[in-house]
């Protein structure tokens, strides 16, 4: 969690983790919970496999995105 921490445990935000690749699962974390913000920082996280399976590493990486708005929209 990293510098989200401190945040967290205060109860100035709410951490939860989610498979965003998996549109279902972006719905059952999040769908009900009706967030005012979302800060999204997930990819993922091998910069070689990025970079030699660019096409497949930018997809999956948009469609988490999409995933994730879809879940959150009212």
């Amino acid at each position: 969690m990293g510098r989200l921490g401190p945040a967290v445990e205060r109860g100035a935000c709410e951490y939860l983790a989610c498979d965003l690749e998996d549109a279902a699962e972006c719905v059952r974390v999040v769908g009900g919970f009706r967030p005012e913000v979302v800060v999204h920082f997930a990819s993922r996280p091998d910069a070689a496999e990025s970079i030699s399976h660019a096409r497949a590493s930018a997809g999956a990486n948009v469609g988490a995105t999409i995933n994730l708005m879809e879940a959150v929209a009212p």
